[in-house]
């Protein structure tokens, strides 16, 4: 394998990649893309990171035939606040 990532600051991470592709000859310290299945986006200028399992969440989908499934609305009116009092008596008891 020869994918690594680090996160943090300082001279130690600054310094990391040189040491690594001297050790084992790994070059091309690039932009990480996808991570266990995640893909990862940098927006460097807003100084975010954002993560999306889409790709899981579409293989799932496609795994039990749900690509073409449609969403539906919960029958749950807006703003409901439900409590054990409006449970059935017989998960109550």
């Amino acid at each position: 394998m020869d994918d690594r990532i680090a996160i943090g600051s300082g001279k130690e991470l600054d310094n990391l990649p040189k040491s690594v592709d001297a050790k084992y000859g790994i070059t091309g310290p690039g932009q990480v893309g996808w991570v266990l299945g995640m893909l990862l986006e940098r927006d460097r200028s807003a100084r975010t990171i954002a993560i999306s399992q889409d790709a899981f969440i579409d293989s799932i989908h496609a795994l039990f035939n749900l690509l073409d499934a449609t969403t539906v609305t919960t029958p749950l009116a807006p703003g409901s606040h439900l409590s054990v009092a409006d449970c059935h008596l017989t998960v109550r008891d």
